[in-house]
This record gives structure tokens, sequence and C-alpha cells, in this order.
């Protein structure tokens, strides 16, 4: 009876430290898991303002591609040259408003 209850008590024992170090891996392993996570939650964070930022940088561009183009036309130069020469069409009537 002595050898039975010697076995068993080294096989509770057993168990008991192997529950332990699975335990030990375990919570290790939900750690990495977290850390794992809250480093993909921060890259697509990031991955969305730099799309954000991408977005608004093609839209100035197509502003200015757009300005660059109306610049080129006949009426902006019409409107430059009216606005800053002064200049007028021939026969055209020019009121001053002396309030200004």
């Amino acid at each position: 009876m002595g050898r039975a209850y010697s076995k068993r008590r080294k096989t509770k024992h057993f168990n008991i430290a192997f529950c332990a170090v699975m335990l030990v891996f375990v919570i290790l392993f939900l750690i990495s898991l977290y850390v794992k996570a809250a480093d993909l939650y921060e890259y697509k964070s990031q991955l969305a303002q730099a799309r954000r930022e991408q977005q608004q940088v093609i839209d100035k561009n197509l502003s200015l591609m757009y300005e660059i183009s109306y610049q080129d036309t006949d009426a902006y130069i019409e409107k430059v040259a009216r606005e800053r020469l002064n200049l007028v069409k021939p026969n055209e009537i020019v009121y001053i408003d002396e309030n200004k």
C-alpha cells in the first residue's frame, strides 16, 4: 500500500507542475497575442492616416493642374489684363466708382 500511495503522490505533483507550466505558457501566449493585436491596430491607424494624406495630396494636385490649365486660356489672360493692367476692349464703356 505504501508504494501505490507514493506513486499517486508523485503523479499528483507532476500534474500540478505540468498545469502550472502550461498556465505560464498560456499567459505568455495571451500577452504576446495582445501585443501583436495592439501593433496591428497601430499599423492600421497609420495606414488610414497615410491614405487620408494621400487623398489630400491627390486633390491638391488636381486643383493645381486645373489652375495651370485655366491660366493658359484666353479667358484667364483677359481677366488678368483687365484687373492688373486696367485694359478695356475697343468701344467699351468704363464706369469708375468714386466711392472706392
